[in-house]
């Protein structure tokens, strides 16, 4: 009978270990497909809690996709995740520098973050303060802004608006 040491016999143990792949399973081909059919049809549904997981799963299989970051976006946009959605637009744009609609659509989650900071500042500073006037002007122009694109939704492909 052989006698194997304490140190080898750990690291036989700790290498038998590794093997067994502690982390989560990558997705397979069928699961990347079955996110991505669900996904599609519950975006095209404006579904989008429902369309949320699927495209987080194609996101994280197949990173590289600038469209699939920009529906991400979108999905967050309309889930009242901004920062989310900023972060994804941001993504897609890394893939993908010239994708108009996703500059337009961040462009308009972050003038809704800041007419809602504005928003905010009239609501908790005091009147008198000439700030509060000063947040009042700019949440109105913003306001403006966004009223001259429809109400500025982002673009998902609804009518009137681009997805393609």
């Amino acid at each position: 009978m052989r006698v194997v040491g304490v140190p080898a016999l750990l690291a036989w143990l700790l290498a038998g270990c590794a093997g067994l792949g502690g982390g989560p399973a990558e997705p397979g081909a069928a699961q990347i497909a079955a996110a991505r059919e669900a996904g599609e049809r519950a975006y095209a549904a404006r579904e989008w809690a429902a369309a949320e997981p699927h495209y987080r799963t194609l996101v994280a299989a197949i990173p590289q996709d600038a469209e699939l970051w920009f529906r991400l976006g979108n999905i967050y946009a309309r889930v009242d995740k901004p920062d989310a959605a900023v972060a994804a637009y941001r993504e897609a744009l890394v893939r993908d520098g010239d994708l108009a609609k996703a500059w337009f659509n961040m462009g308009v989650v972050q003038l809704r973050q800041a007419a809602n900071s504005f928003l905010k500042l009239g609501a908790h500073v005091d009147p008198d303060d000439p700030v509060t006037q000063q947040g009042a002007e700019a949440y109105d122009a913003i306001m403006a802004i966004l009223g001259r694109h429809e109400g500025a939704a982002p673009i998902t492909g609804s009518a009137g608006e681009s997805d393609e």
